[in-house]
Order: structure tokens, then sequence, then C-alpha cells
């Protein structure tokens, strides 16, 4: 029997898949800290068309260099704010829903204002 051998992958980031990910100027106006707009834009770059992620902590954690508890506490943040859904799946999965943008009056960046023409629209 021929036996294969197992070579560990280094730890770093997963390559960055082509393309963007939009981070909504009023998650930057809310004001949340860095770890919050790093951590919405992981979910942004795993997301598909409907805005469903679905990484574990472990991979959010990597691609942030953050602690797994501090990310855990950065979700936290970004669900209240209503940033962010967390959908809980069978088997420990959780999907996150990410919000492209608020509707008016959720949070303290929608009282920045915009130009006239570049009102954001309600979800």
């Amino acid at each position: 029997m021929k036996q294969i051998a197992i070579r560990s992958i280094p730890d770093r980031p997963d390559p960055p898949r082509k393309g963007f990910s939009a981070i909504p100027n009023q998650l930057l106006a809310d004001r949340l800290g860095t770890a919050a707009v790093n951590v919405y834009a992981v979910l942004a770059m795993h997301a598909d068309a409907k805005g469903n992620a679905w990484p574990s902590t472990t991979t959010i954690a990597r691609l942030v260099r953050l602690s797994k508890d501090r990310v855990r506490v950065v979700l936290r943040l970004l669900e209240r704010r209503k940033w962010i859904r967390s959908i809980p799946h069978k088997g420990g999965v959780t999907v996150y829903h990410i919000r492209r943008a608020l509707a008016t009056g959720s949070t303290p960046a929608n009282r920045v204002s915009l130009p006239q023409g570049h009102e954001q629209e309600p979800l």
C-alpha cells in the first residue's frame, strides 16, 4: 500500500476572491471601530447574492487577526446594531445575513446628512 505524505497547510489568510465587497458608508459613520468593519468585510466577502454568509468564527478570526472570543463579541455588536442577523442551523453552523444598508432611523449613522440625490433607500 502506497503511503501519502500529508503536509500541513500554513496558517495564513485565504487568498482574496476575485471582485470586491462593498462596505456601506452608514457602517463607517456608525463608528463601531475597525474590528467591526473588518468582521463585516469578511462576512461581505463570503456572502452570496442574497447577503447570506457562513464562515466559521475560526475563519473570521484568522482573516481579521483577532481571537475567536473577540470575533464573537464583535458579531454580537453588529447584530445588536442591526448590521447582521445570526441564523443558527443544524450542526452548529451559523448563517449570517448581512444588511447592505439600514432603514432610516435605525442607527446614529442615519443622522449623517447625505448630498441631495444620494439618499439611501430603506430595505
